[in-house]
Formats: C-alpha cells, sequence, structure tokens
C-alpha cells in the first residue's frame, strides 16, 4: 500500500530518514509490542542519548578550541609587538654604541698627536740643563747695558 499523504501535512525528520509517516508511528504503537523489537528499540534510544552527549561535549571542546586560538592569537600579537619593541632598542642600542665608538676612534687619534712620556722626559733634561730661570730678561740686559755706558 502506497502511503499517500495530504500536501498540507508536514514531513517530519523522522520520516524523510525512515519513510514513515506520523500515522503510520501512531499505528504502530497502538499494537502490541514485539518482544524481539523492545531490545532494539532500547538499543537506539541508548545510542541516540550517547550521540546526543557526545555532540555536547564536541560542540563543548569546540568552544574551548576557539576560546583557546583567540588567546593564542592575541598572545601572539603581543609577543610582536614586544619584538618589535626589542628590536628598535636593538637597534638604538647599536646606533649609540657606533657613535661612542666613533668619539672614542677621535679620543684615541688626538691623544696620539700629543707628547709620550719619553718626549716630556726630553724636554724636562733640556729645560733643566739650560736653566731658563738663569736667563735674564730685556730689563736686566738694558740695566747691564746702561751700567756699562755709565762706566766708560
Amino acid at each position: 500500500m502506497v502511503n499517500q499523504k495530504n500536501p498540507d501535512e508536514q514531513v517530519t525528520p523522522m520520516e524523510r530518514m525512515l519513510g514513515v509517516s506520523k500515522e503510520q508511528e501512531e499505528e504502530k504503537k497502538k499494537l502490541p509490542a514485539d518482544p524481539r523489537f523492545e531490545d532494539l528499540n532500547s538499543g537506539v534510544a541508548n545510542l541516540s542519548r550517547r550521540v546526543k552527549v557526545i555532540e555536547g561535549r564536541y560542540a563543548n571542546i569546540r568552544k574551548k578550541t576557539q576560546v583557546t586560538d583567540q588567546n593564542l592569537l592575541e598572545w601572539k600579537q603581543t609577543l610582536q609587538r614586544e619584538i618589535d619593541s626589542l628590536n628598535q632598542d636593538i637597534t638604538d642600542l647599536k646606533r649609540n654604541l657606533n657613535e661612542v665608538a666613533q668619539k672614542i676612534e677621535g679620543m684615541l687619534q688626538e691623544v696620539g698627536k700629543t707628547a709620550s712620556k719619553y718626549d716630556i722626559r726630553v724636554l724636562e733634561k733640556y729645560i733643566d740643563f739650560w736653566e731658563p730661570m738663569a736667563f735674564c730678561t730685556a730689563e736686566d740686559v738694558k740695566e747691564i747695558v746702561r751700567k756699562y755706558n755709565e762706566k766708560l
């Protein structure tokens, strides 16, 4: 017998899956239950319950995974900003270090132009030998010349 439906009746998901209408299901419920199918029905109901529990757990795990992914993305962005900041600091430090190295080079060149200890000691010996404190000044020479001229 072909099941002819009224077009106004809605098809339930169960009907689509099993090809059974609501009317047919109600008729089966009215019939006395076959003991062979009771175990099968309870097994299917048990499996259906388990699938729903697993689906719920899967949904929870999916939500947790999404939250974890979002947190990882935020953490990655934070780390990237910190890395960029550190790279900028390193660049600044390198620039400062180069400036200090150039200044030290300039100082070393200036120090290279100064007299060495040896040169200072040589000059010191010449000064001690000449005794510049014993030299006469221009005034002293004028006074000596004037006295000499007076004696003559």
